[in-house]
């Protein structure tokens, strides 16, 4: 059947922080409380406007969007992510709190926030039967723009990375981030094939430094989401900041030296290890294969890290491959020294 997706309107929050009750025990407005009773009310008026379609927030006019390049940090980044959770019924409880006719069966996360401080621009979740529309994309991209949740203020970045799943939408949204005032820029990171063309060249050229240094607060940012075991968003994290990567070497390749090789192959052995997490919420299991990929690229970027070495090996164990996971150890042995080659020993001891 034909579904309007349904949002939680963040605008209503302030609404429920004001009115609600303290909690007796810590003295303050508690989310969690203001959560529950959400779920458990869902007939209550000001739940249901709590709950509303997507076609809100008007944006700003273009003469807005234009005055807003003034105020452009240089070097600030904005990440730009989608989850797709598939049955929202089994995998999101609060959905079917929702009154029956605001239920849809499939749940998506949309979120934008600030890739080095990780502060929220805007986050919407939606509850839908047909896939997510451009338009309505669209719309959320705006809405991170001109109407962020407080306290942050209508802005734009001078990067903005979107993660690969946003490409269906591209054409719809390339139109209006094409048209924001410079020094704006954006780009959808797709995942990279080891058997396809190296990474285009940027509008840029000459921003080496600044592409390399948002790897480094991506891959802060990652490590973030990995520490938490948010596996789906530390995976989009990390290949949006190797995109950016790929683009800054193949500009300029006579500026690789050895601390670029280095986060080269951490970046990549980060992936890697948020591919190998077999939990998390709302998501889907380990994922060994890609795994050993990445742990693979990372050797050969930079084949003195153990770490390349280490997820492969855990790849190798994971999907049963004792003589690869062997061989893989023994020929870190030959590149990595000291503490690093103790942890290569240990892992070959831990066969016996």
């Amino acid at each position: 059947m034909s579904f309007t997706p349904i949002a939680m309107n963040t605008d209503c929050i302030e609404t429920f922080a004001s009115s609600f009750p303290v909690n007796p025990d810590t003295g303050l407005r508690e989310t969690e409380d203001m959560k529950r009773y959400i779920f458990e009310n869902p007939d209550c008026p000001d739940v249901r406007r709590f709950w509303t379609s997507t076609a809100a927030s008007p944006p700003l006019s273009k003469d807005a969007y234009a005055a807003l390049a003034p105020q452009i940090l240089p070097r600030s980044a904005w990440l730009v992510l989608m989850n797709e959770f598939g049955a929202a019924g089994s995998l999101n409880p609060a959905q079917w709190a929702l009154p029956p006719d605001l239920r849809g069966n499939n749940y998506t996360k949309l979120t934008c926030c600030d890739a080095g401080t990780r502060a929220m621009r805007f986050e919407q979740d939606f509850f839908h039967d047909e896939p997510l529309s451009s338009d309505t994309v669209l719309l959320f991209v705006k809405r991170c723009i001109a109407t962020p949740v407080a306290p942050q203020q209508p802005a734009l970045p001078a990067s903005m990375f979107f993660s690969d799943i946003y490409l269906p939408h591209a054409p719809t949204l390339a139109p209006f981030l094409d048209a924001l005032p410079a020094p704006f820029q954006w780009q959808i990171a797709p995942l990279p094939d080891p058997a396809g063309p190296p990474p285009p060249v940027p509008t840029h050229p000459d921003n080496f430094d600044e592409l390399v240094e948002l790897a480094e607060q991506m891959k802060a940012a990652g490590n973030r989401e990995y520490a938490a075991r948010q596996r789906g968003r530390a995976v989009q994290i990390y290949t949006v900041a190797l995109a950016g990567f790929g683009r800054a070497i193949a500009v300029k390749p006579h500026r690789v030296n050895a601390r670029v090789r280095r986060l080269h192959a951490v970046l990549l052995a980060n992936r890697a290890a948020a591919h190998l997490l077999e939990d998390e919420v709302g998501g889907t299991g380990a994922d060994p294969a890609e795994a050993l990929r990445d742990g693979r690229a990372a050797e050969k970027a930079d084949p003195t890290y153990v770490k390349g070495y280490l997820r492969q090996a855990r790849a190798h164990e994971m999907l049963g491959q004792v003589g690869e996971r062997r061989a893989v150890l023994e020929r870190a042995l030959g590149h990595v020294h000291g503490v690093d080659a103790l942890a290569v020993r240990n892992a070959l001891d831990s066969e016996s």
